[in-house]
Formats: C-alpha cells, structure tokens, sequence
C-alpha cells in the first residue's frame, strides 16, 4: 500500500469520526438535549483544536452557537444570531449543575451572588 492512500485512509477516518466522537460524553449529550426540548434543530456538532464541542443549532431563523468543556459540561459560550427581538433564547444549564455538590467545588444551589460583603 502507498504512502499516500495510507495517509488519506487515516485522515478520511479521523474526519468522520471526529462528529461521532464530539457527541459521546455526556455533557454534550445532555445540551443537545436540552436544545431539541427547546425546539433547536442541531445542524452540527463538532470539536475544535482545544478539545471543545462546538454546538450549532437553530429555530424559526434563529442560529446559536454553544462552546463547552466536554470534561465537565461549563458551557464556555453562547451565542445567538438571528431571530429578531424577543425570541426568547432559553438558557442552557451546565451539566454540572445536574450533579451533586459533593463531586466538586461550586454550590449548584446557589445564584452566584456573594451578600456577605
């Protein structure tokens, strides 16, 4: 076998399992959950040089793009373009707010406001 076809056999596997890949742990799925609740269609679904997913999404010519850390669910951004005012972009939760306080160091429970200044 050539050189070549070896190179292009690997990268041409790579790439289709990159999509599969980016939707395998659970934080990724449970925001593309989360988006279909909300009536997102998902139009891709990729991971980006850091190790990331990258969600796009959209509805009645909204588009939102969503970024997070599949190691622990943070989503890191998103963005929503399109739609118009008043389109009511839910929020997508973080899928460590799913889990229990004792597994790490953010108290899900609370707003994130310190009153005890």
């Amino acid at each position: 076998m050539s050189r070549r076809r070896f190179l292009t056999g690997c990268l041409a596997t790579a790439a289709l399992a990159g999509p599969a890949r980016a939707q395998d742990d659970p934080a990724t799925r449970a925001v593309l959950r989360q988006l279909e609740r909300q009536g997102f269609e998902i139009v891709e679904v990729n991971r980006t040089l850091l190790g990331r997913v990258r969600i796009v999404a959209q509805r009645r010519g909204l588009r939102r793009e969503i970024v997070l850390d599949p190691r622990n669910g943070l989503v890191l951004r998103d963005i929503a373009a399109g739609g118009g005012e008043g389109s009511g972009i839910p929020d997508i939760a973080d899928y460590d707010d799913d889990l229990d306080d004792e597994d790490d160091d953010d108290d899900d429970d609370d707003d994130d406001d310190d009153d005890d200044d």
